[in-house]
C-alpha cells in the first residue's frame, strides 16, 4: 500500500474559507430568523416581549404577571 497523496496548502485554505463563510452565513440566518420570529410573535400578542421575553431573559426585574 502506498502513501496517500499530500494535501496541498491551497486546498486546506479554501476549505477553511468556505467553513468560515458558512459559519458567518449561519449566524446571519439565525439572527434574521430571530427578528422575524419576534416580529410575528409581537404582532400576535403585544405583551409577548414585555411580559414574557424580558422576564425569561432576565432583562428586567418585574413582578409576575397576573
Amino acid at each position: 500500500m502506498g502513501m496517500p497523496p499530500p494535501v496541498e496548502e491551497t486546498t486546506i485554505v479554501k476549505k477553511l474559507l468556505v467553513y468560515g463563510l458558512l459559519v458567518v452565513l449561519a449566524v446571519l440566518v439565525a439572527g434574521l430568523y430571530g427578528v422575524v420570529h419576534n416580529r410575528i410573535s409581537r404582532s400576535q400578542s403585544p405583551e409577548y416581549l414585555t411580559r414574557f421575553k424580558f422576564r425569561q431573559l432576565g432583562s428586567v426585574d418585574m413582578p409576575p404577571p397576573g
